[in-house]
């Protein structure tokens, strides 16, 4: 009887190396029937005069061996686009599409997108950072960042990686790309607009007059904004903004604060730009009219600035 043996060579892990050129392969071949009779082994050579042994070997992807760096300023920034080019090789010589590595929360998207560096891209996927584009037949990648995201980076150095892919329609490989980013505190922002206290009665008592805290001084009006704190993706712990009281004018009252469950103090009328009075979110502001006879409306009685409460102690000074 004659048998046709067909082999199939699948990779795994076992034997690592290359074969040299010519070199034979012994291979054990064990006859088994369906009462599960075998015969004694027999060993034959798979030449390669005459026998052949297919694999198809897996492509090779390179990513740029420098990674591209972006630096934050304690300023509003925005980020450039950084671009580049991916490069494959395949021995078997297939078609190769590259692609970049989604997930479940960033899933891969195709379309048609032309960017500012006026490439077309038809793949990508956005996560926390930004979108990550690639050319699937070209290889051609490009980062668009979010402005937000990395404006609420810390201070300090900080790596992120993309993972682009590429296949030759059997196997696929990644690589990772990595990007470099220098993180700096940016300074919150206060607008323009005048805040107020929580009104008082006329001729109110010391103990029922209990002020207003600094959060909600901030909260009543305009915008008090922090970009850390109000990252999409917060990389810090979020606190409620705190002012640095830079001015004070006592003509109609005295503006007094607290600490915590502290007592009631004078804002000092030394305070200024160079030793200005730190207060948290919780701490609290009042003004205490001079007498029972002042009924108006103390304007422009107390200038501040936001404190992000990255350095400096609530109650003291900071320049």
């Amino acid at each position: 009887t004659t048998y046709t043996a067909t082999f199939t060579v699948t990779a795994d892990g076992q034997r690592t190396g290359n074969l040299a050129a010519n070199q034979d392969i012994p291979v054990n071949i064990v006859l088994v029937d369906s009462a599960s009779n075998a015969n004694t082994p027999y060993t034959t050579p798979i030449s390669q005069n005459n026998d052949r042994i297919d694999t198809n070997a897996p492509p090779v992807l390179a990513v740029p061996t420098t990674p591209p760096t972006l630096v934050d300023t304690s300023a509003t920034d925005t980020f450039p686009l950084i671009d580049g080019q991916l490069s494959a090789t395949d021995l078997e010589g297939d078609t190769l599409t590259y692609s970049v590595a989604g997930s479940q929360a960033s899933p891969v998207q195709h379309g048609s997108v032309t960017l500012s560096n006026g490439v077309t891209y038809d793949t990508w996927s956005t996560g926390p950072g930004g979108t990550a584009y690639v050319n699937s037949q070209t290889g051609h990648y490009a980062y668009v960042f979010d402005a937000a995201f990395l404006n609420g980076v810390p201070a300090g150095p900080m790596q992120g990686t993309g993972t682009f892919t590429v296949s030759d329609g059997n196997r696929t490989v990644e690589q990772q790309l990595t990007l470099n980013f220098t993180g700096a505190n940016d300074s919150p922002i206060l607008s323009n607009d005048v805040r107020s206290l929580a009104a008082i009665d006329q001729g109110i008592a010391d103990t029922a007059n209990t002020g207003t805290t600094v959060t909600a001084l901030l909260a009543s009006a305009g915008t008090a904004t922090d970009a850390e704190y109000d990252s999409p993706f917060p990389l810090v712990t979020v606190l409620p903004l705190g002012i640095a009281v830079t001015g004070v004018t006592n003509t109609n009252g005295t503006w007094q604060y607290k600490v915590g469950t502290g007592a009631w103090t004078d804002i000092p009328t030394a305070s200024s730009a160079g030793a200005a009075l730190l207060l948290a979110g919780s701490d609290r502001v009042r003004f205490v009219p001079s007498g029972s006879g002042f009924t108006n409306t103390d304007t422009g009685g107390l200038t501040f600035k936001a404190w992000d409460l990255t350095s400096g102690t609530a109650g003291a000074t900071a320049d």
